[in-house]
């Protein structure tokens, strides 16, 4: 998400400054959009401790005792 904003804010303010020479700034939006989104969400998140819900519930004692007592990440078929 932060990725993605910063991309375009390199955009526009690109375009506003160079006019129609901010046109190569798409490939840096792009690209800060891509990088951004994973350094951001995968690297920095996980290293401060945050995990999505699903790795975070891996990582619980309490979840854990429920797998081994036959419980399941994921949902039942209909």
């Amino acid at each position: 998400m932060w990725g993605w904003g910063a991309g375009a804010v390199i955009v526009i303010l690109s375009f506003m400054i160079w006019g129609p020479l901010g046109f190569i700034s798409i490939f840096a939006g792009l690209l800060m959009g891509f990088l951004g989104t994973h350094l951001i969400e995968n690297r920095l998140a996980r290293d401060k401790g945050i995990f999505t819900k699903l790795d975070g519930a891996k990582r619980n004692d309490a979840v854990q005792e429920l797998v081994i007592g036959g419980w399941s990440f994921s949902q039942p078929s209909a």
